[in-house]
């Protein structure tokens, strides 16, 4: 499963987007460094040949920064992604992603949407997006527990007990050296490349009391 989000791009068309516009490769590397000056970035890469690649984050560049989670992530008012299969009316899900936006920039709308057909998926399959609203017990299914997703339609969504949750900042500021990082570019013309994506896979997972803080009564 593999969902992005360019902040006011729907987050299921974007490899549609990709496929009708220039050709995108592949580039991986370590972060070098995130420049600072003013309220501009520029990142400092060098890919896995040794060659240095400089590219400034503009907002139009998607910028991913993903680890491994924990069920805090799970919390109201986040904006979440999963695919999963409908049945008995229910959608059943075992991987979600839980997305921070930058400061200032608001999700998109929650939606349900019929998944696109991939060979061996289930015709039943279903994407959905959305800012959930409560994780809850579900005495008739002691295995799973219930998520509330505010998207359109409702749908009552059943999260396995074996699942996933993954942690996905949007903010380029999360950005950091050291990093390991892929980049998706595009060339223009002389050769000179252009940035679409940034994507770094940290293999620790994290905690949500060390992003959100420890609540307090």
């Amino acid at each position: 499963m593999r969902f992005t989000l360019g902040i006011v791009l729907s987050l299921m068309s974007i490899n549609a987007a990709f496929a009708q516009g220039p050709m995108v490769k592949t580039i991986n590397g370590t972060v070098t460094e995130v420049a600072e000056k003013g309220r501009s970035r520029t990142l400092h890469v060098t890919d896995d040949e040794g060659n240095m690649h400089e590219f400034m984050l503009t907002p139009k560049v998607q910028v991913e920064v993903r680890a491994p989670a924990d069920d805090g992530f799970l919390r109201p008012g986040l904006f979440m992604s999963s695919s999963g299969v409908v049945t008995n009316n229910m959608l059943f899900i075992s991987k979600v992603s839980v997305y921070q936006f930058p400061k200032g920039k608001r999700p998109p709308a929650g939606k349900v949407a019929k998944a696109r057909a991939q060979a061996g998926a289930s015709t039943n399959s279903y994407d959905i997006t959305g800012e959930i609203a409560s994780l809850e017990d579900v005495p008739d299914y002691p295995d799973y527990k219930g998520l509330i997703v505010k998207a359109t339609p409702r749908v009552p969504v059943m999260l396995e007990k074996n699942h996933s949750v993954t942690f996905v900042n949007l903010d380029p500021a999360a950005l950091a050296a050291e990093q390991p990082i892929e980049l998706e570019v595009t060339e223009l013309r002389g050769g000179k490349l252009n940035l679409v994506k940034a994507v770094v896979e940290l293999p620790n997972a994290i905690k949500a009391e060390d992003v959100f803080g420890t609540a307090t009564e």
